[in-house]
């Protein structure tokens, strides 16, 4: 038998046009090639339309399943972060102090002084120092040094995610927001 009639379009079609499958009668499925697309097409695109419109309900539902399996797993997960943790101690210390290395050069670059309103632990010693993205992460900046700054907890935490619109000129940082000192010369 070389031919198939398709149990979706019934049209008579070669074997060729017919997925393989061990199961089946002919050794072949009963839907072609064609009509399994359109069905797995039109399959994709419910799946993708009821998780758009249920998205709250999903998210909900996922984030309550795995608060109660912390809950109720608290040891095992434990386990299995000290495992992890003895098992790529290295691993974690170098990224830690590679991560501390670049901090630490940032605010000894920045002479250990908020860049935004030019506090210092020195002269206060409540002020804490941060490091802040210039440009956001959440907005497609990154970790190069060019794009870090020191900034007191106070400032960095009122900025959250906005742009504050600096632009690196030479030596000098000038910010286009009154809020924002003028002008700030980097050490």
């Amino acid at each position: 038998m070389t031919v198939r009639i398709c149990r979706k379009c019934g049209e008579q079609k070669e074997l060729t046009e017919f997925y393989r499958k061990s199961m089946g009668k002919h050794g072949r499925c009963s839907v072609c090639k064609e009509c399994h697309k359109a069905d797995a097409i039109n399959r994709s695109e419910e799946r993708s339309k009821y998780n758009h419109q249920h998205r709250e309900k999903i998210r909900d539902s996922r984030l309550e399943y795995e608060a109660l399996y912390r809950e109720n797993n608290r040891e095992k997960l434990r386990e299995y972060g000290l495992k992890y943790y003895y098992e790529n101690r290295d691993k974690i210390l170098q990224k830690n102090q590679s991560k501390m290395t670049q901090r630490f050069k940032i605010l000894q670059r920045d002479g250990f002084t908020c860049q935004y309103c030019g506090a210092a632990p020195w002269k206060d010693k409540n002020i804490t120092l941060e490091v802040d993205h210039i440009f956001p992460r959440s907005l497609g900046g990154g970790d190069e040094e060019d794009n870090l700054i020191t900034a007191c907890r106070d400032c960095n935490q009122g900025k959250k995610a906005r742009n504050y619109g600096i632009v690196k000129t030479g030596e000098q940082l000038t910010r286009s927001y009154p809020e924002m000192a003028n002008n700030i010369i980097i050490n």
